[in-house]
């Protein structure tokens, strides 16, 4: 954990993944390092799917947290709040939301996506976790297209293009300080995860593994990170499965 306002940012020209690299370098990355590589050969998204990963445009990294995070799933309010303040502070006149449990959407379209993984020794203990993010950050329409639900970047929302390197390093600051307040105050930095999630109240359908849909409505959030859903048979928690807004005729 870096209490310093120079978190440690190591720069890749290109990995398969930021976060099989430092799943794979661990033990070589200082607590709270910052993984960045301009380009992707194999960037990945929950349940192994693909992230477009072009060079030059977006932010691709992942996050170093050697302090163990029970269950893993906290970790994506580290990740989720910290990207937030920096896309307010980059683009202030857009407003930006947590869709549960670990994309960030900017006027209905997802515009980053998290992925946070744990790393464990030989006896399958976790000692720590990586935290990745591909945050969209100058991404054209014309690629944003080909990609298999509705995408944005903050180009397409603003109009001008970003300087990537500027963003990934207050990214790192702004880790940190999450990181550190996770474990100063995990009722405040929930309190506040849960505040920016957009699907509070909202008719949602939700596909699970199987590809079942349910369709029910979100009550709350819980402080172990489960979404409180009713869908007919009363409360219930979710802590995985795909969650979309319904859209009612």
């Amino acid at each position: 954990m870096n209490n310093g306002t120079s978190p440690d940012i190591l720069f890749l020209e290109e990995t398969d993944s930021t976060n099989r690299y430092a799943l794979d370098n661990f033990d070589d990355l200082a607590d709270g390092t910052l993984v960045f590589a301009d380009s992707q050969t194999a960037g990945r998204g929950r349940r192994g799917r693909v992230w477009v990963s072009p060079p030059g445009q977006n932010i691709y990294a992942s996050f170093i947290v050697k302090r163990r995070i029970d269950p893993i799933w906290n970790a994506s309010r580290i990740l989720s709040l910290g990207a937030l303040n920096v896309l307010e502070l980059f683009a202030p006149e857009l407003e930006f939301g947590i869709k549960w449990p670990n994309d960030l959407y900017c006027r209905g379209r997802k515009l980053a996506g998290i992925l946070c993984e744990a790393h464990t020794r030989s006896n399958n203990q976790p000692d720590g976790a990586v935290l990745g993010i591909g945050i969209n950050v100058n991404m054209p329409e014309e690629i944003l297209k080909k990609i298999d639900h509705p995408a944005t970047s903050l180009y397409c929302e603003t109009g001008h293009e970003f300087v990537v390197e500027k963003i990934v390093r207050a990214l790192a600051i702004s880790l940190n300080q999450c990181y550190i307040n996770y474990f100063q105050s995990d009722d405040a930095l929930f309190s506040e995860w849960k505040q920016r999630n957009f699907l509070l109240g909202k008719d949602v359908e939700i596909t699970n593994e199987n590809g079942i849909v349910r369709i029910g409505r979100v009550l709350n959030l819980a402080p172990d990170g489960a979404l409180i859903v009713d869908c007919g048979n009363g409360p219930e928690p979710l802590h995985c499965g795909d969650v979309s807004v319904r859209n009612k005729a």
